[in-house]
């Protein structure tokens, strides 16, 4: 509205001259822009980039389990960039993906976070197994990370593994037992 208003009371050449100066000083900065995603790209510089590991884990879990399950990602995995692929890549729920983006908009994630380090830092296996019961089915994990607590081997079923990926299944029956 403003610049209708300022528009009108300047001649047809000096609206042309504004109109062309501000398409210009617009082009200036998308140049710009294109230029520098385009020289990131070719030297892969500030993109992120998906393994050919996480990409085999990603298909395991998207054709080899059930299409309601959920998945826990690794903590330390959730920290960076793959929550944003993750979700749509593997086509299953996600056990708290992305606190950081959660918090930032006004979502409660202390639960979730309570359930993560139980699972990856407690020595405790009852407590553990009490946590994953009914709310998670597959634990996606960098294989170099290890849960502390060893006896969750009897319920944690190692189902996908290369040199990047682990992917654990949570076995409800052996779940329940330790419970």
């Amino acid at each position: 509205m403003a610049c209708s208003y300022w528009l009108e009371k300047i001649r047809n050449k000096g609206k042309i001259a504004i109109i062309f100066a501000i398409v210009f000083l617009t082009s200036l900065k998308v140049i710009h822009e294109v230029q520098f995603n385009l020289s990131n790209l070719f030297s892969k510089q500030g993109f992120l980039t998906i393994s050919q590991e996480e990409l085999e884990a990603i298909r395991f879990i998207r054709s080899n389990t059930e299409k309601d399950a959920i998945v826990m990602i690794d903590p330390n995995i959730s920290l960076h960039d793959t929550c944003y692929y993750m979700s749509f890549m593997v086509d299953r729920s996600l056990y708290l993906c992305g606190k950081g983006i959660l918090n930032d908009h006004g979502s409660d994630t202390k639960e979730g976070e309570s359930v993560q380090n139980v699972v990856f830092n407690s020595i405790d296996t009852a407590k553990i197994a009490s946590v994953l019961n009914r709310r998670v089915d597959y634990i996606y994990l960098r294989s170099s990370t290890k849960i502390r607590d060893t006896e969750t081997q009897y319920f944690l079923k190692q189902v996908f593994f290369n040199d990047t990926i682990t992917i654990l299944k949570v076995s409800k029956k052996e779940l329940m037992e330790k419970i």
